[in-house]
Formats: structure tokens, sequence, C-alpha cells
């Protein structure tokens, strides 16, 4: 099949027989070529919708399409193109699922608590942003050959709260996967919830620790430890009142797992020693990626620490002067804050900093980016519960006058955000922010 890609010259061409076939669509291994063949861009699928004959795949296509360019988070699979027309999504091939990488790797126990961290970061995510997945499952988990986690296959996703969206659910009709998939959600698509994920997550962490996949009953799950043994039986308990009730409380208790890490520890540069590299390379391209590009790695532990030592002219001139390495920067500092627990007074810390750089680039960074550290900086204040931080949150986003920032702010539609906003007003309140939560 050959498709062009809409306003480029550029034309996706994939192989003839599919790879994969699922209840929603086609995987199929492609390519991006220009007008003459030659090959842009290898290493990718094209997913391809399934049954062009049945009504609800193209709204379940489409609505797949459109979640997956709305979540945007390090372990949730991004396409690098969809197409609205001709129903297909072009993304990055990855060498394995979490069935084949179980089946065929000896893995140790940091190994998996590794993966399994990965895939609760994810989930926990898109839960916050109001979705579920309901088809979450280790063949709908690609791995990198750095053991990087992306979930993916979001063919019978929802919204948590479905108001106004359309019913695809048969009456009566449950779907997901058997073993996989929780008994309320087998009876009953529409009684899927985020216990249901728990459900699904109970599974996952009990075949990456034993590699039973027998599909039947958890036959070896007295062959692990009683810490794992208690967490996945409570998780998979089939009536749903006596799971954990949100994935906070089942990660509270997965952490307990993990061996405890120096929080702010220095592991590559002492961070006088990078915040001097910046000073002195903010000039030479070359210099700055080549010796300061480590800062950038997800494993760099300190991101959130340079932000606040950094003084606001040094974020100008890397602004300046190195604007895409600059936006993933922090962006990458948004999902720690986002995502990580911090010593209360250390919040306080990081909204100062943040809302101190809103206030002098506002005039120069992308209204996108300043809408990121605004929610990263809401989230951060509201999840610690730290009444200075969400006043000052607020103060800042009351004093807001561009437009545009605010009309993006207005039509922001994850749930958590305007949750944190409520919740901030109570602590600094305003017309502005008002006008924001609608």
């Amino acid at each position: 099949m050959k498709y062009q890609i809409k306003d480029t010259p550029y034309f996706v061409l994939t192989e003839e027989k599919p790879i994969y076939q699922g209840g929603i669509g086609k995987i199929y291994n492609c390519s991006v070529v220009d007008e003459s063949g030659s090959i842009v861009q290898n290493n990718l699928v094209l997913k391809k919708i399934g049954n062009e004959e049945d009504f609800k795949q193209y709204h379940r296509f489409d609505r797949e399409m459109r979640y997956l360019q709305k979540l945007n988070h390090k372990n949730i699979l991004k396409p690098v193109y969809c197409d609205f027309d001709e129903y297909f999504i072009i993304m990055d091939r990855y060498p394995n699922n979490l069935e084949d990488y179980i089946k065929n790797q000896e893995n140790s126990f940091d190994d998996c608590i590794n993966i399994f961290s990965q895939i609760l970061d994810g989930v926990g995510f898109y839960i916050s942003e109001g979705y579920l997945h309901r088809d979450l499952k280790p063949q709908n988990i690609l791995l990198d050959s750095e053991s990087n986690v992306k979930i993916t296959d979001f063919g019978i996703s929802s919204r948590l709260f479905r108001e106004g969206t359309i019913n695809l659910t048969v009456l009566s009709g449950g779907a997901g996967t058997y073993y996989f998939c929780a008994p309320e959600q087998w009876k009953d698509l529409k009684n899927a919830d985020e216990r249901s994920e728990i459900f699904s997550l109970g599974r996952i962490l009990y075949v990456l620790f034993t590699k039973d996949f027998s599909y039947y009953e958890m036959t070896k799950v007295g062959e692990i430890s009683p810490q794992i043994r208690r967490i996945i039986k409570k998780a998979t308990e089939f009536n749903p009142e006596k799971r954990y009730q949100t994935i906070g409380g089942f990660a509270s208790d997965f952490d307990l797992l993990k061996e405890p890490t120096p929080s702010f520890n220095v592991k590559d540069y002492k961070l006088d020693k990078v915040i001097q590299l910046i000073s002195e390379n903010r000039i030479s391209d070359i210099n700055f990626e080549d010796e300061l590009g480590f800062i950038l790695n997800t494993t760099y532990e300190d991101k959130v620490d340079l932000m606040i030592k950094l003084d606001v002219n040094l974020h100008k001139n890397i602004w300046d002067n190195h604007t895409v390495f600059y936006t993933e920067f922090i962006s990458n500092i948004c999902d720690d804050i986002e995502t990580r627990g911090y010593p209360f007074s250390y919040v306080d810390s990081i909204v100062s900093s943040t809302v101190l750089l809103l206030r002098g680039l506002n005039g120069i960074l992308d209204i996108e980016l300043q809408l990121r550290i605004i929610k990263s900086s809401a989230r951060v204040a509201v999840y610690h519960n730290r009444f200075w931080a969400m006043g000052h949150v607020g103060n800042y986003i009351s004093e807001i006058d561009d437009p545009f920032l605010k009309k993006l702010l207005q039509d922001d539609d994850g749930i958590h955000f305007k949750d944190d906003l409520e919740i901030i007003s109570n602590y600094e309140d305003s017309d502005v922010l008002q006008e924001i939560i609608g």
C-alpha cells in the first residue's frame, strides 16, 4: 500500500502482508519515501483500520488517534503521523512487546521493578488525564533496546467520564483480553473504571515476575515474595471494592519494593560544574550539545535542582541560542515535577522558581511551553497540598493578560488541571482564574 502524507512531498509505503492483526486494526512494516522512492525514514509501522465495513471501527480508530495525539508522556507511544481521512497511524517500530520480552529474556528483580515502574507511570498519567485504556496487557506494551516502555493500542479506550461521547459499547457486551481484563469489564465494557485498569496491572505484574502465561489461574503466585504476592492479590481481586481503589494507592505499595535512593543525588557532575559549563558554552552550539547533552537524559536526576539554581539570565541565554534543546530540557523537568514526590519545603522552591521563570521569560517562551510549566506547577503544588505554593501559582495565573495563553488555559481538557485550579482558587482567586476554570 502507498499513501501520500498530506501537505508534504512524502509517501508512506507498507509491506504487503500485515505483521499483526488485532480487533481494531492491522499493523504493517512501513517506510516514508520521497517522490523518487528514496527512503526518508524507516523502522516504522503503520496501523490501518481492520474492517472498513464496520461502522464502529471508524469511530474507535478516530478516537484512538485523537487520544494518542493528546497523551504526551514518555511511557505512552506518540504517533509519528495520523491520517483522519484514510484512517491510519504511523508509529515508530519497537523490537519487542512485553510478552515476547518476558518470554525471551532473563530479567533481574531490578529489571522487573524498572519496567513495571514505567508502566505504572504511564497508566497513572492517562488516568490523571481522564482516560481509560481498557485493553492493558503485555502485547500492548512495547520496549526499546534499553527497556524503555511505551504503552500503545488505545483501540477500545474511552474517557473516564464519558458524558457527551458516542456510546460504542454493545448493550451488555464486554471487551478486552481475557485474563488481563477485569471481570466487571468482561461482563460489560461500560463498567470499566480506574479499578479495572488496576486489575490489568496486577495481572501484568504477575506475569512479569513469574513468566507464567498459562492464562488460567495464577498458579505460580506462591513462588514470588510475600510483598509482591500481596500487591498482586489485592490488585486482582474479582470484587472491585476489595482492590486498590486508585492508581495512587497501588503505586504507594509498589514503591515499597524499591530500594531507597537519596534525593537530588548528583551522579554525573556537580551542579556547580554543570552551571559553569552552561555559562561557558551558551554561544557555541557544538560544545554546548556535546558537553551538556546528558542533562536531557531521563536518568539524570538533578534536572529540577538544576532549573532552580540557574538564574533567569542563563535560562534566557539557553533559550535564545539553543531553543530546541531548552524546550526539551524544560519539558523533561515538567515531567519530573508532575510525576515525582518531593519534600514539602522543596515544593515551595520548585514553584517559586517556575513562577520566576514564567515572569522573566513570558515574552519570549513559546505559549505551549508556558502552558506546560503552569500545569506542572499547579500539579506539584496541589498534589503536595502546599498552601503557599498553590497561592503563588494562583497569583501568577491571575495576572495573565496574554489572550493566546488564556485561551490555551481555557481550552485545556485535562481533567486534573481544572480540578487543580479549583483547589488553587481557595488560596488565590480572581476573575481570570474563574474565567479559565469555566
